[in-house]
């Protein structure tokens, strides 16, 4: 393969990565907005606090955080919860996905091979047990990118019911089918 299309797969393959990883931002700042909405409605300077105490919080301690905070606002709406939970514990499978995906591409210059959307592509992550070898597919991150567009979907509608509490999100949140 010459160096040019090697460069060139690798730039693709950089790009589907690159927008798995802005959907995944998206999904970040929305679980920010419903925590704000939770526990501020109104000033300025306290929501400007707030964003900036949650500025260092990675995905897993804000779902932890809005998991927390939705459960004490519909501890008694079980109708509610239950749909909360399904989209809850979609974002933590794209957590999972994304730090078990993602950060492993960091380093893909090695590629030496012809690389299409569904050719398997391998990548190296450091677990508690040492390197380990995995595969996965350029369509698989593009899927997985378009489920975050559904979740943060479902974030949004579910910000609007916690800033106007009085939208239930049992009758405000239709999830997909597949869920």
């Amino acid at each position: 393969m010459s160096d040019q299309k090697r460069e060139d797969q690798i730039r693709s393959i950089y790009e589907v990565i690159g927008y798995y990883c802005v959907k995944f931002q998206h999904l970040e700042q929305l679980m920010k907005d419903c925590i704000v909405s939770a526990l501020d409605h109104g000033s300025y300077e306290t929501q400007k606090s707030l964003y900036t105490f949650m500025k260092n919080n990675n995905g897993r301690k804000l779902l932890d955080n809005l998991r927390d905070i939705i459960h004490q606002i519909y501890a008694s709406d079980t109708e509610s919860l239950q749909k909360i939970n399904a989209i809850l514990g979609k974002v933590s499978s794209q957590i999972d996905y994304r730090n078990d995906t993602i950060h492993p591409f960091m380093f893909i210059d090695y590629l030496d091979e012809d690389i299409s959307d569904k050719s398997e592509i391998e990548k190296l992550s450091v677990t508690r047990n040492g390197l380990t070898f995995s595969k996965t597919t350029i369509s698989e991150i593009r899927n997985n990118a378009e489920i975050l567009i559904v979740i943060n979907t479902m974030l949004g509608r579910l910000r609007a019911c916690i800033s106007f509490r009085d939208l239930k999100p049992s009758d405000n949140l239709s999830l997909p089918s597949n869920w």
